[in-house]
Formats: C-alpha cells, structure tokens, sequence
C-alpha cells in the first residue's frame, strides 16, 4: 500500500470516455471535492475536454486503449471494432497493470458499468475494485448477465447513481445507492441573455429545453412532436435542442432537423451544440424537458436545472423517479407520450406563479439530496470500507498460511 498514514490513499480512476457530458461531468465533481488525503490518477481512453479539465486542475492524466465494447460496435456496420476489443485488451492488461504497480494505487474506481477488461485486470491484480454503476442495462441478454455477475464477483462495493440501477443486482448486498452531485458555480461568468441575444430570441419568447447527447434513446424528437402542439398555443416560443452526436454521427440530428421541417416548426426549434456552461442554459429555460425514451440511470441534467430554480417534465423510468417528485418539483409522463408531454409544458408555461413554486421546491430538493459534500462523504467511506476489508483478508489468510 502507498498511504504514508491510515488515512491517505492512492486511488486509480477509470473513465471509459473523455467528454463533458453527464458521468464525465460527475466524475470531475467528484475529483474536484476529493479531499487532500487522495490523491487521484486518471485513466482515460482518448483525450478530450475531461482530461484537459482534469490536467488544469493538476490532476495527473493517462491515456490507452480500455478495450470498452460500445454499442455501436455490435452492428454490421462497425462490427469489425468488436474484432479489435483482444488486442486493446492486451493493451490494457499491460499498461493498468503497470501503472498499478510503480504508482502504487490503493484501490481502483471504474466509473461506468461497461468497463468490463479494465475490471478483470484489476481483479487480476488484487487491487480493491470500486465499479461505479449508472447505466441501466437492458432487460434481457448475455451482456446483461456477464457484466452484473462480474460485477457481483469481482467488486468490493458497487455504488449505484439511483435506486432504479442498484435494482439490476440479484444480490445487493455490494451495492449502495450514492447520487451524482452538481456543484453550484457561482465565480464562472452566466449571462442568460447573452444566450438569448445569440439565438435572436425575442424577450417575450417562452423557453424550453433539454440537454443530452443527440441520440434515439435521449427522445429528443419526441419533445419536438410535443413542440409543434405547443407552438400553436405560444406561437412565440423557443424549443433548445442543447448537445451535440457521438463521434461526428451526424445522422441522428439530421433527423431530428427533418422532423422540424416536416411538421413547419424548423424557425422555433434551435440546435445549439454542445454548451459547456450549462447554468446559463438553464437559467434562460422557463421549462427543463428530459424525454427520454430509453432509462437513464441518473438525471443529472434535471438537479442541474432543479439547482437553478426551474421545473421539470420528465419521462417517468429510470433515474429521473430518484430526482423529480411529481406534482411538486415538475411532472412525470410516459415515455414516447408526445400528447401528455405537450400537455404538462402547456400547463407550466400557462402558470407562472406554478413555475416559480415548483422550481423552488425544485432547488430545496437538490440542497438537501443532491450536494456534492454528501456524495464525497459517502465515497471516501466505502473507500476505506473496501481498504479495510482488502487488509482483513490478507490477515486471515497469511494467519492460515501461519498454522501447522
């Protein structure tokens, strides 16, 4: 072990992407507020925003192939990325393990459920494995099974983002519910109208708005199909597509721009890209929207824009059940429910003084659940949780070994 007390720790991060998107940012949050008796390294597979984020903070950054099966890998179309996945795997088996050893790392925390080569070379090495999950797998499949019974075998804990992804685990007894946090920012430069100004919206122009990657599972076009009932009652409008596609795919928002021409709306919906202040954002929204059709496993977007005072109309599975109280912080509909979706923005937009009430319970509810203070508290306890159980079994067996 490298701590040069009880308390300090060595602990080794594994990311499988280097964006700015939801469990990028949670992780930045979270190594941001460690405190100073961590000291974190970072393993990354591509540069990107995160990393240079993480190295301005002083934060020492490592980059090489983490063997991480994405979904798109398994069409005919890219299939041959999947016949890639032994030869990162090795890649990974011998940079890990090295790293592993000359920085001597207490303990390893994967942030997301699909690094599964990086979780076997960690068993492999012996190193305490926290395996961080947010993702909701699907229902039913192989892939499924594998990474939950790696998971339940390999880790020392399994922190889950929500109650709805700890439920995926036939034994719980690793799993811990640890909610993502947001981090009020109150120093970075936020002029909403800034914003306004750039997308020529008129001040009387009501705002709505959702934020995430462009992709089928984030439903973004089934907030348009909503937008085009709710122009006809606020001609005056503006719907914010606010992200951007994966890996410059840029077919899913050509979609979603057909769709707006399609039903004549294409001047009141606004592709903006990816924003990385997202407080300006979302205090230029009037409502934040997260229809997605597929669960996420947390909604970090939603405290975000709960943080900052506005209320939410969500599909209700996945995270988003952990974070909006329906009826009281915003609504919960079902998911690929344009009509009903339509019908509780319409019923916002209406009530002014609902808006107010609802995004003030909204922000209460993240001050008292969602503070960084509380999901730091909780991680470096099961980080020494998992040390202490580690050196526990390392006395029990080197007592048997001991025994004539």
């Amino acid at each position: 072990m490298s701590s040069a007390s009880s308390d300090s720790l060595t602990v080794l991060y594994v990311h499988a992407a280097a964006e700015l998107y939801g469990s990028d940012v949670a992780l930045l949050n979270l190594i941001r507020h460690l405190p100073p008796t961590i000291r974190p390294i970072v393993v990354l597979p591509e540069q990107g925003p995160l990393a240079d984020q993480l190295r301005e903070r002083g934060v020492a950054v490592k980059v090489f192939p983490l063997a991480v099966p994405r979904r798109y890998y398994f069409n005919a179309r890219r299939f041959y990325r999947v016949l890639g996945l032994p030869a990162e795997l090795l890649i990974c088996w011998r940079k890990l393990k090295r790293l592993i050893r000359a920085e001597k790392v207490d303990l390893v925390h994967l942030n997301t459920s699909i690094l599964i080569g990086a979780a076997w070379v960690v068993h492999r090495c012996g190193v305490p494995l926290i395996w961080h999950w947010r993702e909701i797998l699907p229902e039913r499949g192989w892939w499924r099974e594998a990474l939950i019974r790696a998971a339940q075998r390999w880790a020392s804990r399994i922190p889950c983002i929500s109650n709805e992804v700890r439920r995926q685990f036939y034994d719980q007894s690793k799993a811990t519910v640890v909610f993502d946090a947001v981090v009020p920012d109150d120093t970075a430069p936020c002029n909403p109208e800034r914003l306004r100004q750039e997308l020529r919206l008129g001040s009387d122009a009501l705002c709505i708005g959702t934020v995430g990657r462009i992709q089928y599972r984030k439903g973004q076009d089934v907030l348009i199909r909503a937008a085009s009932q709710i122009l006809k009652r606020f001609p005056n409008a503006a719907i914010l597509i606010v992200g951007d596609v994966y890996k410059k795919n840029y077919a899913p928002r050509k979609a979603l721009e057909r769709l707006t021409e399609q039903l004549g709306i294409r001047d009141r919906v606004f592709f903006t890209g990816f924003r990385r202040n997202s407080a300006e954002v979302m205090r230029l929204l009037d409502v934040f929207v997260m229809p997605v059709r597929l669960p996420d496993g947390f909604g970090i977007v939603e405290i975000e824009a709960m943080l900052q005072g506005k209320p939410v109309v969500a599909t209700n599975i996945g995270g988003s059940l952990d974070v909006v109280v329906e009826g009281e912080t915003g609504f919960l509909v079902p998911p690929d429910n344009p009509d009903l979706l339509a019908e509780k923005i319409i019923l916002l937009l209406d009530n002014p003084s609902l808006r107010v009430e609802m995004g003030e319970k909204g922000r209460q509810r993240v001050l008292q659940l969602f503070t960084i203070e509380h999901q730091v508290k909780q991680v470096v306890e099961i980080y020494h949780a998992a040390i202490r159980e580690s050196r526990g079994r390392l006395r029990n067996r080197g007592a048997r070994a001991s025994c004539p």
